[in-house]
């Protein structure tokens, strides 16, 4: 399973990751971070695991003419794997965005929640399909902006040969405090595993967007080393 790695929630291989990321912007504005992120699991019986993880970024941004660079928002997950069958695997977890940002323009400037459900099949020895549904609100009533979101990402990974794999995703959301207005974006990715062991991972793709959005693309370069 060491080609799905990368893509799947569902596997909770502890791993160290960091990955580099940059988007353009509508207006000419742009950002971009490189984090890292340790995972680590706890497999509390054949059939179900216990995972969190911590992530810390480092962002750069340029907006309206000025340029800022600093610490942005940590974020902290935790969440339960169950495998329902050789071919089924769902995965439940919260992920927390904490205002940590050094600077406005490189954060929300809010604390964030979002409960993510995840499933995944296994169709055959090279495709795996699945279904991701983020919800992302502010918890606090006493924040004066707010943000509730609601985000459907439907992957398909293929495998392509003993070392090469391909990722398509597509991922509308719904911007809900704001009446429902809605974007489509398409994630397009591929992953290389390295060594004989398999326990490094080099992901690169593009995040595109299908209909109006402030993004205009997204670029990203990940490197996985699973450590056990």
């Amino acid at each position: 399973m060491s080609w799905l790695q990368a893509n799947d929630p569902t596997l909770l291989s502890p791993r160290l990751q960091t990955q580099w990321e940059h988007e353009d912007r509508s207006g000419g504005d742009s950002t971009g971070k490189v984090f890292v992120n340790v995972r680590e699991a706890v497999l509390l019986n054949p059939s179900l695991a216990f995972g969190i993880q911590a992530e810390i970024p480092l962002q750069w941004a340029s907006e309206g003419g000025e340029d800022f660079s600093g610490l942005g928002d940590a974020e902290f997950r935790f969440g339960f794997v169950s495998r329902l069958s050789s071919k089924w695997r769902l995965g439940l977890g919260l992920n927390g965005r904490f205002d940590t940002a050094s600077e406005v323009a490189l954060g929300d400037g809010l604390f964030e929640l979002r409960p993510i459900a995840a499933l995944r099949w296994d169709a055959s020895k090279q495709l795996n399909l699945g279904i991701n549904v983020e919800r992302t609100f502010t918890p606090s009533p006493k924040d004066q902006r707010t943000v509730e979101t609601l985000q459907i990402k439907l992957p398909i990974v293929v495998k392509l040969n003993h070392s090469w794999s391909g990722s398509v995703s597509y991922q509308p959301k719904w911007n809900l405090a704001k009446g429902d207005s809605r974007s489509d974006r398409l994630d397009l990715s591929a992953t290389v595993v390295l060594g004989k062991s398999k326990h490094v991972a080099l992901t690169f793709g593009v995040e595109i967007p299908l209909s109006a959005d402030t993004l205009d693309a997204k670029s990203f370069v990940g490197l996985q080393w699973f450590y056990r």
